[in-house]
């Protein structure tokens, strides 16, 4: 899927990921650049897709704000990573969740 988007010059990733230590379990260490109280980063993906990182602490709101930043910065899609440790009680360590939509607190959904 991603060669496919790769040939397609306006497909530019992103994601947000809320703390330092999921960001640096993903990532390993990087340099990340601060934009007020949210850090960023950019680093090459499956096939040298340049993906868009913003790291942004706890909550919807901050998550909202670093969602906006990518959008700013030309991201066309986004992915949220992290271990969503408050999502399921019931979820394990090393489980796998992919929405098939996302749920605004108005009930719109995409």
């Amino acid at each position: 899927m991603i060669s496919g988007c790769q040939q397609n010059t306006s497909f530019r990733p992103g994601m947000v990921v809320a703390l330092p230590s999921e960001a640096k379990a993903m990532l390993g260490r990087r340099r990340w650049l601060m934009h007020g109280d949210l850090a960023q980063c950019t680093c090459g993906g499956p096939e040298d897709v340049k993906i868009l990182w913003v790291r942004c602490g706890m909550g919807p709101e901050k998550a909202a704000r670093a969602a906006a930043l990518l959008i700013e910065q030309g991201v066309t899609h986004l992915g949220i990573a992290g271990v969503s440790g408050g999502l399921d009680p019931d979820l394990g360590s090393g489980q796998l969740v992919l929405a098939s939509e996302v749920v605004d607190e108005d009930g719109k959904s995409w």
